[in-house]
């Protein structure tokens, strides 16, 4: 027994075992591929003995299939293939399941409606997400009704009527569903897609007593989207089908929790108290990069737009880390991609040749000239970062296989050095060097992670600089020299490059900040594209690409006092937000 779900390129078999967390698991998920099966999914029919579930048969066929959590165990996925009778691997196997609560008609239909949507070789990948959307879209539309005897309080009111579409959104994860507001809770109610039986099977809710705050949010370059800040640090990232139906429950959240609602007015002065604050040295460092971060739309449920720190450091050699001596430090005026001038030389020949030729996308639209094709925050490279301590998400980007031994995050220094040199790798940091125990720094759950082809040494825990004895010390030694005085006198430099006026424009061409267009907010009116397969493509690209954070200064970012002045307290008793957190999800 078990869970069967349906996904856009594969059926999962969930064992029941799996899903018991009072014990080890230890059957292993099956993941069936569409492309694997050789016949469409069929209803069966047996013999008198067991037609008690006759009507609930259904069979298919396939040459293998994949393993994953065995032992649960986190792991590159187990290919199984079937030999054939002469031996051969091109053999195939039945697999009969049946159905205990689900509507077998309906699951035929859908199942095989994907399958052939997956097999078809006269469409593009963005055709083919734009014909899955379509089907998630009706089952949406069919399945939207909330039922008023699930709410918590019988005596909440609803303020809507009835639930609004929304996809709440994780690391990697988009769960359709929908979303209702009461007067004393929100509820989000996920689709019948993937349920049986009652349609609020696993409802979420939260009440509005627990919001700290409310953030409009972009997704995919577009404003479509909610964050609610909850008082226990949790987060929940919903994103509507347009600006008009975000803003309409951004409206009616106003109306009941007003407190918590910033407008975009209020939040640009809110902005500007923080960084006076900042310049003051009320709030630290990292405070205020948390900060900005959060203004700018970055979020740790959105992997497309994870929070960005930048690199500091550039002694990854030395026995002693000498915060007192300036060669310690990177140059924080510049990007990532203009510290080697040997590199710089290469982008820069590479720009210029654009500029000269008329570079087309696969749409024949004219690209404009960029020096980086490749960004500083993407969801791979956040993940090559968290690969110890989130491997599932690593293994999910990556189809179930862990990256190369020998790309994988392995020291400190081979990081750096190769973000200095390598023209393909430009990336920043995450808040993650900053804060905590460095857990993500210690391979822990004894991942299998390869072998390097250049050494033979085995990828394990990161190896750190000999200045530290422990992740728990390089991350207490990092965070030091992020509060230091060397980067107090410059961060604002950087702060320039990421969130301020040489992020775009000709002050990021004399800067040399320039990146691929489809990383700017505004740089393609994707609500303009008709074309659901031209849509879908720039989607893609828009999440493979990463995004640059939204521009919050349009004018030089102030320098922070030195220490050795006495703070101004002017504005100690202006009213700020409340407590931004700052805490790792």
């Amino acid at each position: 027994k078990g869970r069967l779900k349906l996904c856009s390129r594969c059926i999962v078999f969930e064992p029941s075992d799996a899903g018991d967390s009072s014990s080890t698991r230890q059957r292993p998920l099956l993941k069936f591929l569409y492309k694997s099966m050789n016949t469409s999914v069929q209803e069966v029919s047996f013999s008198s003995s067991v037609s008690s579930v006759g009507p609930r048969l259904f069979s298919f066929v396939c040459t293998n299939y994949l393993e994953m959590m065995s032992g649960d165990k986190v792991g590159p996925y187990k290919l199984i293939e079937f030999t054939s009778s002469s031996g051969e691997s091109s053999g195939e196997k039945r697999f009969v399941m049946s159905l205990l609560h689900s509507d077998l008609a309906q699951f035929l239909t859908t199942v095989n409606y994907l399958r052939a949507n997956d097999d078809s070789n006269n469409h593009s990948t963005g055709r083919k997400n734009s014909i899955l959307q379509s089907l998630i879209d009706s089952a949406l539309r069919s399945s939207l009704q909330f039922n008023a005897s699930h709410l918590v309080d019988f005596h909440e009111q609803l303020l809507l009527p009835c639930p609004m579409k929304v996809n709440r959104v994780g690391p990697l994860t988009c769960s359709p569903g929908g979303l209702m507001i009461t007067n004393k809770r929100i509820y989000f109610q996920p689709s019948r897609i993937n349920s049986t039986g009652s349609s609020m099977i696993g409802v979420q809710y939260f009440s509005l007593t627990q919001i700290q705050r409310i953030f409009k949010r972009r997704y995919l370059l577009r404003q479509t989207a909610l964050e609610f800040l909850l008082t226990s640090t949790h987060r929940f990232l919903f994103v509507f089908d347009s600006t008009a139906e975000r803003d309409s429950i951004y409206s009616v959240a106003e109306s009941q929790i007003p407190d918590v609602v910033v407008t975009a007015a209020t939040s640009r002065v809110l902005l500007d108290i923080m960084t006076q604050r900042w310049q003051r040295r009320e709030v630290s460092n990292f405070e205020y990069l948390m900060y900005i971060n959060y203004e700018a739309d970055r979020s740790y449920n959105d992997l497309t737009q994870y929070p960005v720190f930048p690199h500091i450091i550039v002694d990854y050699k030395s026995k002693r880390l000498d915060l007192k001596n300036p060669a310690t430090f990177r140059d924080l005026s510049k990007p990532i991609g203009a510290l080697n001038p040997e590199r710089m030389q290469y982008f820069k020949e590479r720009y210029h040749s654009m500029t000269s030729s008329s570079a087309h996308d696969a749409h024949g639209e004219g690209i404009p000239p960029f020096l980086y094709g490749t960004h500083y925050s993407t969801p791979g490279y956040v993940l090559h970062y968290l690969v110890r301590v989130a491997p599932e998400y690593m293994l999910c980007l990556q189809n179930g296989k862990f990256d190369a031994p020998d790309r994988m995050f392995h020291s400190m220094l081979e990081t750096w050095e190769s973000c200095l040199c390598n023209p393909t790798d430009l990336k920043e940091l995450i808040p993650e060097f900053f804060m905590g125990s460095g857990e993500f720094l210690c391979n822990s759950r004894e991942l299998d992670l390869g072998f390097r082809q250049s050494t033979g040494e085995r990828v394990n825990d990161v190896i750190l600089p000999p200045w530290a004895s422990s992740p728990r010390d390089f991350i207490r030694k990092h965070s030091k020299a992020l509060e230091s005085d060397w980067v107090s006198a410059h961060l604002h430099h950087w702060i320039d490059l990421i969130f301020g006026y040489k992020q775009r424009g000709p002050a990021a061409v004399a800067a040399d900040n320039l990146f691929y267009y489809l990383t700017y907010e505004g740089a393609v009116a994707i609500d303009a594209v008709i074309e659901s397969s031209q849509r879908n493509a720039l989607e893609t690209q828009i999440q493979e690409f990463g995004q640059t954070p939204k521009q919050l200064f349009s004018s030089p970012h102030p320098e922070r006092m030195p220490d050795s002045l006495p703070s101004s307290k002017s504005a100690a008793n202006t009213k700020l937000p409340k407590e931004v957190t700052v805490a790792a999800p």
